[in-house]
């Protein structure tokens, strides 16, 4: 399946150049970060929200505090969002490792426009609510936000959003049983391009 989209090497989340990590980069902090020009597939994606300001008002968002590995992050809960992402300033936080994918995501903001981004973590470890997760996490100029678990995170651990009381509704041991007898479920995030699934499922 990777052999028809082959990940790139690593991406500086500091200067955006690819091979080296932004633990090892020379640049300044004050230098713009530039996106490489890469002529890739594209396909679409859309966020709710891009800053923690942003994130106060809508009742279908939910902001929580997590983990990702191991590190104390702020988290939003966002049902509208096509996939999970990552502020740029996280993952160089934490040392993250990221890669760059073959295909473009443009995102669709409510502020800003669209934003392009091709830049991923893969399957990194995320704990909400004591509960263990592994996330591909898509990064973003997120302000005031570490990280967002979109549309895609949800659906696939069939967690729900209670938006009259702002808190995550989680399956029951009862509930995951039934699933389990009743035959494996497939879930689609939203309407993803077949090279993009192929990434996001390995």
């Amino acid at each position: 399946m990777m052999r028809d989209c082959p990940i790139k090497d690593y991406v500086c989340f500091k200067c955006g150049k690819v091979g080296h990590m932004a633990k090892d980069c020379n640049v300044r902090n004050t230098q713009v970060r530039g996106i490489q020009k890469v002529d890739r597939p594209t396909v679409a994606g859309r966020v709710f929200a891009l800053t923690g300001i942003e994130a106060e008002t809508p009742s279908e968002l939910v902001k929580g505090k997590g983990k990702v590995d191991g590190n104390d992050v702020s988290i939003l809960f966002d049902s509208g969002a096509s996939h999970s992402f990552i502020s740029y300033e996280c993952v160089a936080r934490l040392n993250l490792v990221g890669s760059s994918l073959c295909v473009n995501l443009v995102v669709s903001t409510p502020t800003l426009g669209s934003i392009l981004t091709f830049e991923v973590c893969f399957r990194c470890p995320v704990e909400v609510e004591g509960r263990c997760y592994k996330v591909n996490f898509f990064c973003l100029p997120l302000s005031d936000l570490d990280v967002i678990l979109g549309m895609d995170w949800l659906s696939a651990n069939r967690i729900l959003i209670d938006c009259s009381e702002r808190r995550l509704i989680f399956p029951t041991v009862e509930h995951e049983r039934f699933i389990s007898r009743a035959g494996p479920v497939s879930i689609s995030p939203y309407r993803m391009a077949p090279a993009e699934l192929s990434e996001l499922k390995k």
